[in-house]
Parts: structure tokens; sequence; C-alpha cells
């Protein structure tokens, strides 16, 4: 084989325009793959959603508030006392019939209690909040709910969606199949004289009309703070990493198809690629 391979296969660039149908995520440093059915979807959706747990925390919050205002309608007793201690008593001398006498007045210990009990009879602001709080409450409770539909249409939207493209992308590969299988066939009767250059070129265009346009983004290292994957001159075994290609949001490790030299890098890190553009240029050791 005399002509420079490309990564790039027509399988790989096929898988670069529906890289979020394949629901294939691959870690730069893991390769797991996550399984996910529609109920599991929606579990973790609504279990890690921020709005979803602050719609709670409302909720929750608003119930307190009920209580609090409920609580106005209790009896608020109040007990009050004090202990005082006399240290020396006040002292009086009188006369009596010419003898002085001392008294002291008061007590060594003095007491003082007091209870107060007080129960709203008439409060009509206090009957007002209480119905104000109950329609928080309510109020919460529907918004969380709508919080929750809308969360579920979406997951249970993007799923299906998800479906769809996976069968569309297997649809996508078998037309390209067949329309490459179709042209060389044409081009192999055109060559033997059987068919006109009109059939060899139709057929031409039917491939090419099968070919996405959708951009991905190259990126030659796991970090920018990182070496990159390979250099020219590196040798790489069969299924070694060498670069990330991201579309969609999604990124993608790039493996070698083969054991081989890596001659030279078409791309520069965070260059977008297209349909068709070769990354490496390498040679089969």
């Amino acid at each position: 084989m005399n002509k420079m391979k490309c990564f790039l296969s027509k399988k790989m660039l096929l898988a670069v325009v529906v890289l979020l149908s394949v629901g294939y995520v691959q870690a730069q440093e893991a390769k797991d793959i996550v399984l996910l059915t529609l109920d599991k979807a929606l579990e973790i959706a609504l279990s890690e959603n921020p709005t979803m747990k602050v719609a709670g925390q409302e909720i929750q919050l608003k119930k307190e508030a009920k209580k609090e205002a409920y609580g106005g309608l209790f009896p608020e007793v109040s007990l009050t006392g004090s202990y005082s201690r006399t240290l020396k008593k006040q002292t009086m001398v009188m006369d009596f019939g010419g003898e002085s006498q001392t008294i002291q007045v008061g007590s060594d210990n003095s007491y003082n209690g007091g209870l107060n009990v007080s129960l709203p009879v008439f409060a009509p602001t206090l009957y007002k909040s209480i119905n104000l709080t109950k329609t928080d409450v309510e109020l919460a409770v529907e918004k969380a709910r709508s919080s929750k539909l809308d969360l579920v249409n979406q997951v249970t939207k993007a799923y299906y969606q998800l479906l769809l493209a996976q069968d569309s992308y297997k649809v996508l590969l078998q037309s390209y199949a067949q329309a490459e299988a179709n042209y060389e066939v044409v081009k192999a009767k055109y060559e033997q004289g059987t068919v006109s250059e009109y059939d060899k070129i139709r057929a031409d265009v039917q491939v090419r009309s099968l070919k996405p346009s959708v951009v991905a983004t190259f990126y030659a290292a796991p970090a920018p703070d990182q070496a990159p994957f390979v250099l020219p001159g590196d040798r790489v075994s069969k299924g070694q990493t060498v670069c990330l290609i991201e579309a969609m949001k999604m990124m993608s490790e790039v493996p070698a198809p083969c054991d081989c030299v890596i001659e030279s890098v078409c791309k520069s890190n965070g260059e977008l690629v297209a349909f068709g553009e070769p990354l490496f240029r390498y040679r089969p050791c």
C-alpha cells in the first residue's frame, strides 16, 4: 500500500456526526459504558436536579411557616418569680419606760411569684395570615409538581430522541455502505466499458450526498496542560488512543486502527475538522 492512510475511516467519519446518538461516552482515562433505561434516567434526573431540590426545600419552608402561624392560636403562658435575701435587717431602738429596746424590722427571706395567661379571642389578622400560609403551601406543592412534570417531559423527549438518532445512525451507515458498494460496481463496469461515464458520476454523487457536514473539534492532548497523545515518529499499537474528537458536547477517543508509525499530524490542537478530513498520516508496521 503506497498511499498514506487516514485514521478517519468512513465509519469513524459518520460516527462524528452522530456521537450523541451512539450513547457511548468515554472518559479520558477510563472506558466505561453507561447503559440507561428510561426509568433509570428519570430517577437520576429527579434526584440530582437542583430545581427539584429547591422545590422540595421551598415546600418544607412553607409548611414551617404554616406551623408558626398556627402557633398564634395557642394561649401564651408566662411565669415570673423572684427571691431576695436580707443580709442585715433594719434596726430601730425605742424607749419604753426609761429602758431602750432594739427592734429589727423585716424578714430574712422574701419570695414573689406570678402567672400570666393570655389567649387571643378575636384576631382577624392572625386568621388571615393562617389562610395565606395554607395558600403558600399549596402553591409551593403545585410549583414542585409542575417542575417535576416538565423535567420528566424533557428527559423522556431526550431519551426517545436518542433512540431515534441511534436508529437513524444505523440507517445512515447502511445507506452509505449500499451507496459505496453501488459505486464500486458502477466503477468496475465503467472501466470495462459496459456503463457510461454519466452512470459513474451519478453513483459518485449519490455517495457524496450521504456524507454529513457536521463539524467536530480535534484535541491532540487529554488536557491543555498535558502532552499530546502521539507525535510524529511515534510507534503506536492497535487500539491505542491517538486523539480526542468533540462533537455535540460529547467527547470520544479515536483509537489507532493497527500497529503503525505516525508520520504526520494533519490538524492542530483545538482545530475544527469536517467530514473526510484526515487527522493523521501513518505507516503500518
